[in-house]
């Protein structure tokens, strides 16, 4: 009685460790990187003109990249003349 309840445990637990790695549900996969002439001529590094906003003068740098193959990320950084500073993030999928 004893071996068939240690076989009965062993053959499911030995089935799912073997064949997991090649099972994909509903076939899935990551998605292929995107791919566009517009995308890759805004990434990079951007300095914006000095602009004047609120009574203060603003000098602003963003960071353009793509990330995990679907995201655009823009990372956001200014200073003012009074010294002070924002920083943000801006991700939009495509």
């Amino acid at each position: 009685m004893k071996t068939s309840i240690s076989i009965k445990l062993f053959l499911p637990i030995f089935c799912i460790l073997t064949l997991s790695p090649y099972v994909n549900s509903q076939d899935m996969k990551k998605p292929d990187p995107v791919k566009s002439a517009t995308l890759d001529m805004l990434m990079g590094n951007w300095v914006a003109e000095p602009y004047e906003m609120m009574g203060s003068k603003w000098n602003e740098q963003a960071n353009h990249y793509m990330k995990f193959g679907q995201y655009m990320f823009v990372d956001i950084t200014a200073k003012n003349d009074k010294g002070e500073t924002y920083n943000g993030t801006v991700i939009m999928g495509i």
